[in-house]
């Protein structure tokens, strides 16, 4: 059981670093009025936004809507891990 829950554990922290790096990269982007990254709908909500505190949470809503296949494959791109995207494509 321990070689398991070591294994759970490794795979969880591999996880959080993903979803810090995600958020990371979104807050950053949304502080710096660099919306133009996001989709359309996100820039509309970016704008309206009245602080720092809802634009946060505007990109941690973005980032819990996400499947793990996105959250995997938007990792690698702002990463540069990964050699499949454009680097037009906006992060959504």
């Amino acid at each position: 059981m321990l070689f398991k829950t070591q294994r759970f554990a490794t795979q969880q922290v591999g996880q959080r670093n993903i979803v810090k790096t995600l958020f990371k990269t979104y807050s950053e982007a949304a502080s710096d009025q660099l919306i133009g990254r996001f989709s359309c709908v996100l820039q509309e909500r970016l704008q309206e936004a009245t602080g720092d505190s809802e634009r946060c949470r505007i990109c941690i809503d973005l980032i819990a809507g996400m499947t793990e296949t996105q959250v995997q494959r938007i990792y690698e791109r702002v990463t540069g891990t990964s050699s499949q995207s454009s680097l037009i494509d906006p992060l959504n």
